[in-house]
């Protein structure tokens, strides 16, 4: 399957660095993004963590941050001489004082994950109006068997996905299924996301701001499709580079149709590639 990223100023960088920018949620232009919907909470939840061996280890991990210097087994005996005070320490630390809140997710889920964002399509007139700069950009289309680890389809759903605070304190499952999920209103985008831990990617300072970006393998590289508004000097510059770092993939053309309020998209054969772009009906 191809999936396709949509940009514009970043198109050449994209390719000619073999990487694609990882964003916060915070640069997303959806006010819902990371904000979940939260599940009700009891003391009898506190409870079966507190016999979780997983959950118990982590919330070990968390006590000798905070200055326990019991080793693992004497902070386990403290727990089973007095369990009810343990219960009630583990519900207040997951549920009080806003910790079991769409806002606090939204901080925490943004440390731990950055998320690329890619469509399922590339004649969407929406799309290349959106994020490709008015149809001056392009779009990039990648062979998504090469990030299937990390990849996720978005769930378009008028819930938002639910976080429950301790069921869900350990992995970030929890978070990766709150960031998929969208309202129905976007699901004209087809959207696949990339969600991945930070120290995964490379961080570096552009004008005084830090981002965050993954390289991906030439041969992930399938299509390059040129926006039809796009100017002449950046269709000749991603032809010329399209033609020398990635000869396997093909270079497409998108156009207005002659007659309908659509886009469509032809192939650059490479010895017409250097010629100007004109309009024509797909074949």
């Amino acid at each position: 399957m191809i999936i396709y990223k949509y940009t514009g100023g970043f198109g050449p960088a994209t390719l000619q660095k073999r990487e694609f920018k990882i964003s916060q949620p915070s640069e997303f232009n959806d006010p819902f993004e990371f904000f979940p919907r939260m599940a009700n909470v009891n003391r009898e939840h506190a409870r079966i963590k507190l016999n979780n061996p997983s959950f118990l280890q982590n919330f070990y991990e968390i006590q000798v941050s905070n200055g326990c210097l019991l080793d693992f087994d004497a902070f386990k005996e403290e727990i089973r001489k007095d369990e009810e005070s343990w219960v009630d320490t583990i519900f207040s630390t997951y549920t009080g004082h806003g910790a079991a809140s769409p806002e606090r997710f939204y901080d925490a889920a943004g440390k731990r994950l950055g998320v690329c964002c890619f469509c399922g399509g590339r004649e969407n007139i929406l799309l290349w109006s959106h994020y490709a700069d008015n149809h001056r950009g392009i779009a990039i289309g990648f062979d998504s068997d090469h990030f299937e680890d990390v990849l996720h389809r978005v769930i378009y759903s008028t819930e938002r996905g639910e976080y429950h605070p301790l069921f869900n304190a350990d992995p970030d499952d929890p978070y990766r299924r709150v960031m998929k999920t969208k309202s129905p209103e976007w699901s004209y985008e087809d959207e696949y996301r990339i969600i991945i831990a930070w120290q995964v990617c490379t961080e570096r300072e552009i004008k005084g701001r830090k981002m965050h970006f993954l390289e991906f393998p030439p041969e992930a590289v399938r299509e390059v499709v040129i926006g039809c508004r796009a100017p002449e000097e950046l269709r000749r510059e991603i032809i010329e580079i399209a033609k020398d770092d990635y000869p396997h993939a093909k270079i497409l053309q998108a156009e207005r149709h002659p007659t309908d309020f659509r886009i469509i998209t032809n192939e650059i054969e490479q010895d017409a590639a250097e010629q100007p772009a004109t309009a024509g009906e797909s074949t």
